[in-house]
């Protein structure tokens, strides 16, 4: 960017109409330009139509001393009425560098994977109907229990009501497949009709009171 250099309280730009690009001298000013902006690098470039300043007055005849320490004390200048510094069309540019950290990354661990076993045909295995010896479906009217007790786990069945009350043994399917039950439509309702009760003056067959009886009878 372009260098601007504080004066009183006023910020000027810098002609390079008496700058020497080749001189060491000035390019070590430069690096102190970026140095006191917290950025490193520092290379005095030529004007540029894209950068230009602003500021109201421009300083020439810039030269510094090997011993640089600060620009007050360490440079001399004057001040130009020159139309072409005033214009900003020979301002000093200086082109510093960003400072940027990476931080080393230690590569991440990769995960480990452990399989277990899978479990021998010899070893036993907790809630099996397979290991328990049932071969197919087992019917509690016959084989008295067909639940699978292991110690430590709770026990499962290994006949078709486990299908109903949730407590199959994991293998359960092996031996005892599910059956589909096909869904039944609703029966009809019976429809009931009712036949009107008879008016008094109706003869009814079998009556007590049509009969003339008015209390219990008694046969002696």
């Amino acid at each position: 960017g372009v260098l601007e250099v504080c004066i009183n309280s006023n910020y000027t730009s810098v002609c390079t109409d008496s700058v020497d690009f080749n001189d060491p001298v000035v390019q070590a000013q430069a690096e102190f330009a970026c140095e006191g902006l917290q950025l490193t690098g520092g290379k005095l470039l030529p004007p540029n139509e894209n950068f230009t300043s602003s500021s109201s007055q421009v300083i020439t005849n810039l030269s510094c001393s090997p011993e640089f320490t600060n620009f007050v004390e360490s440079c001399k200048f004057d001040f130009t009425r020159d139309e072409v510094c005033l214009n900003h069309t020979m301002d000093l540019i200086v082109q510093c560098s960003f400072a940027i950290e990476v931080p080393s990354l230690s590569p991440s661990p990769s995960p480990s994977l452990s399989l277990s076993p899978s479990p021998s045909p010899a070893q036993e295995v907790p809630g099996s109907c397979v290991n328990a010896g049932f071969e197919d479906c087992c019917n509690p009217l016959i084989n008295g229990s067909c639940s699978v007790q292991s110690v430590g786990f709770s026990s499962c069945f290994c006949d078709r009501f486990c299908y109903q009350f949730n407590d199959c043994c994991f293998d359960i399917a092996e031996i005892c497949p599910p059956i589909e039950v096909p869904s039944l439509s609703p029966s009809p309702s019976p429809s009931l009709s009712l036949s009107p009760s008879p008016s008094p003056a109706q003869e009814v067959p079998g009556s007590c009171v049509n009969a003339g009886f008015e209390d219990c009878c008694n046969p002696y």
